[in-house]
């Protein structure tokens, strides 16, 4: 007898299941994006993909020209979001005579647009589809929208990284493993068959109290069982997992990593990765003025599309170079 609880879905089964939603669904008089925005906040915390969004985020930041209207924090904010979500949502904040105060960024996992009026926007108040209610709701022309382009819908952006998400979980996956085997005492579990008479019903309850205390902190005990009159095999210990299962999570934690990194184009050194062969990865200065003109620099130019909102030169940066540690210092 087999019991099927589920499978992974493959990224063209999503993508079908979207196309049949006509990729952006209506609910409560707003648009919701093809993917949840609330799932995609929770991925920044796994690992290797969030440590690739804040790398970018970090660099972006850095090369950025502060304006007397936009902040480096709201920037920053900007930045995480468009790396994160594919979409970022800037506010011109007006006074009462319409003039432009400054330009805050609003939290994209929280902005909608709306049904009856797509080029005008709403705050939702929890983020929530069902029962929503809304905090904020925008003028038209008050939200500046920046996005990645998709090409089933021109509502919302989708992050470029999306079709290595599997990877990134699977990684998380891998590590919650060897947590939990390494907390087990490094076994993945095992069989104790008692079959001496010589003992009790009592003394088999106390064994297998003794070994639920052996899991967590210090498993690594000894137990003695003392049986007078049993016999060779009246107590057998049958392992339920194969030793090879430490060596697989490393090969399953390697390949996901791997995937993830490559599915945000980054290179492992920038993230700490050490290298397996003696060649190392070669020379990271070259590596990252390719970074920057392939990936880095391209997302300058996206950003830059809000000037075209604003009408002032809003986002401006400055070129992506490697300084030397006592100019850095400075």
């Amino acid at each position: 007898m087999s019991i099927e609880i589920g499978q992974r879905v493959s990224v063209m089964d999503i993508s079908e299941v979207i196309n049949m939603l006509d990729s952006c669904y209506q609910f409560d008089g707003i648009y919701h994006p093809p993917v949840s925005f609330q799932g995609l906040a929770k991925t920044l915390n796994l690992p290797f993909h969030g440590s690739c969004i804040h790398l970018k985020k970090n660099i972006l930041s850095e090369c950025f020209n502060p304006h007397t209207l936009l902040s480096r924090q709201d920037f920053t904010g900007l930045a995480l979001d468009f790396l994160l979500f594919g979409n970022a949502t800037l506010l011109d904040n007006k006074n009462m005579r319409g003039a432009t105060l400054n330009y805050q960024r609003k939290l994209m996992k929280y902005m909608r647009r709306k049904v009856e009026n797509p080029d005008q926007w709403v705050e939702m108040s929890s983020g929530g589809y069902f029962g929503t209610s809304f905090k904020t709701e925008f003028n038209q022309g008050d939200i500046g929208h920046v996005f990645s382009p998709d090409v089933n819908q021109e509502l919302y952006g989708m992050p470029e990284w999306l079709s290595g998400l599997n990877g990134a979980l699977l990684n998380e996956k891998a590590q919650l493993f060897r947590r939990a085997y390494y907390e087990n005492g490094n076994h993945a579990g095992f069989i104790l068959y008692l079959r001496d008479p010589d003992i009790s019903d009592d003394e088999a309850g106390a064994l297998a109290d003794k070994i639920k205390n052996i899991k967590g902190e210090n498993a690594f005990k000894n137990i003695l069982v003392h049986s007078a009159g049993g016999e060779k095999g009246g107590i057998e210990l049958v392992p339920m997992g194969e030793v090879t299962a430490k060596d697989e999570f490393f090969n399953v934690n390697r390949v996901s990593r791997d995937n993830t990194i490559a599915s945000h184009r980054m290179i492992p050194q920038f993230l700490g990765v050490q290298a397996e062969s003696n060649g190392g990865y070669g020379d990271i200065e070259k590596a990252a003025m390719v970074i920057a003109k392939n990936e880095i620099y391209p997302i300058f130019r996206q950003l830059e599309l809000l000037n075209d909102w604003s009408g002032e030169q809003l986002i401006t940066f400055d070129k992506y170079k490697l300084e030397e540690l006592d100019e850095i210092t400075q």
